[in-house]
């Protein structure tokens, strides 16, 4: 290919934030991206040390352009302050986008979709501005993933915004899909776009072992949770799996990693019954991330067990088969699909807190650490390895232009 191809990519959160989308554009050589992105308050709500507030901020990402736009914080993640988090994401983009970019030329406007849906709206204003295509990765499905999160009710409104929601998905000259099971919703809901599946990669990044960046307070065996602690990952009762688990074994920890409206509930339900087998993180930047999980000897996963969860692959899902460890899931749908199809460790109904204790005392028990590990390195190299899917999207780009 002598020519590259010139990429409108609109995703409100990227780099300095950690999201898999940031790996994608790092290893393309073939595509100019220019990024138009939201000023970086995630996961903590609050814009970043060293980026203003007010107006466009400009700056460089592998050679790529990014353009950070001025947004109104998420702050604490509530509805209200995440609606208008979104909208202000809408109209900051397409106006400092029309104002920066209105003498650039794109072949593509690519939209990195996770929550928001109203993502897609910028990049159908900038598919009719440059008279370009329009390709969507669907990260979540919308609005369900809005309701299972309890952020909306599903009433009479829910049902109308249902119908704008379908009404964007329809907008995209190219559906991406990154679980083969959301095509089960599109098809339901008679979304008949053109789809293709390309799964997300792991975004963790080696590096070298650091004393400062390492498990506190270890067990014998060591089970890592990282990523989101919010609603839709169900520790509803997770402080009584523990408690439960403690008087079957004492020499198993769980560590907990990040943040979310849960933790600190969950938190407080852990002081108050007196877990002893648990250590609470704080947020971890990605760059470090994968020296913790690299020092456990089981990855743990949770995801409610809700329609749109359980067709939805977690990206967490893939960081952990990254680190070539057995993984132990409360969870259904996909992510249980893809647990027993790859034998990497074992998965149990959400929520079924007995299962779950004897899941965690099956997966310490000689050699099976061992197997699944090596299953876990082998389904990665299958399935999810970064240079595959970076070819697998250029090969989608290529096929609209």
């Amino acid at each position: 290919m002598k020519k590259k191809i010139r990429v409108l990519l609109i995703s409100q959160f990227f780099w300095p934030e950690s999201f898999p989308i940031n790996s994608i554009v790092r290893q393309f050589k073939e595509i100019d991206f220019d990024i138009i992105t939201a000023k970086p308050n995630y996961p903590h709500g609050f814009i970043f040390k060293n980026y203003r507030k007010l107006g466009l901020i400009k700056e460089k990402f592998y050679n790529h352009n990014i353009y950070h736009v001025p947004i109104i914080s998420r702050l604490s993640g509530k509805s209200i302050f995440l609606f208008l988090n979104y909208l202000s994401f809408v109209f900051s983009s397409i106006i400092f986008g029309s104002l920066y970019l209105k003498k650039k030329n794109f072949d593509v406007v690519f939209v990195y979709n996770t929550s928001p849906i109203t993502q897609i709206l910028v990049g159908n204003y900038f598919k009719l501005f440059f008279k370009a295509k329009l390709i969507t990765w669907v990260q979540d499905i919308w609005p369900e993933s809005v309701s299972a999160t309890n952020h909306l009710k599903e009433n009479l409104i829910f049902k109308f915004f249902r119908k704008f929601c379908h009404y964007l998905y329809r907008l995209n000259d190219l559906l991406i899909l990154q679980s083969r099971d959301f095509i089960k919703y599109f098809k339901k809901h008679n979304i008949y776009n053109k789809s293709v599946y390309i799964p997300n990669s792991s975004n963790l990044i080696k590096k070298k072992k650091n004393s400062k960046n390492q498990l506190i307070k270890k067990f014998k065996y060591n089970f890592v949770y990282a990523g989101n602690i919010g609603l839709a990952q169900n520790f509803e009762n997770f402080e009584l799996f523990l408690k439960k688990l403690y008087k079957k074994n004492k020499n198993i920890k769980f560590h907990l990693i990040g943040s979310g409206l849960y933790k600190n509930i969950l938190i407080k339900k852990i002081r108050k019954k007196n877990v002893l087998n648990v250590e609470i993180y704080p947020y971890i930047k990605n760059k470090f991330l994968y020296n913790y999980l690299n020092e456990a000897d089981v990855l743990f996963l949770s995801l409610k067990n809700n329609y749109i969860f359980n067709l939805t692959v977690p990206s967490k899902l893939q960081n952990y088969l990254f680190c070539r460890k057995p993984i132990l899931a409360w969870a259904d749908g996909i992510t249980k699909k893809i647990i027993n199809e790859s034998k990497c460790g074992i998965v149990v109904q959400s929520g079924n807190i007995n299962s779950l204790v004897k899941a965690s005392l099956e997966l310490v028990k000689k050699n099976k650490i061992k197997k699944f590990s090596k299953n876990s390195e082998i389904y990665y190299k299958k399935n999810f390895q970064l240079k595959n899917i970076k070819n697998k999207l250029l090969q989608s780009f290529i096929n609209e232009i």
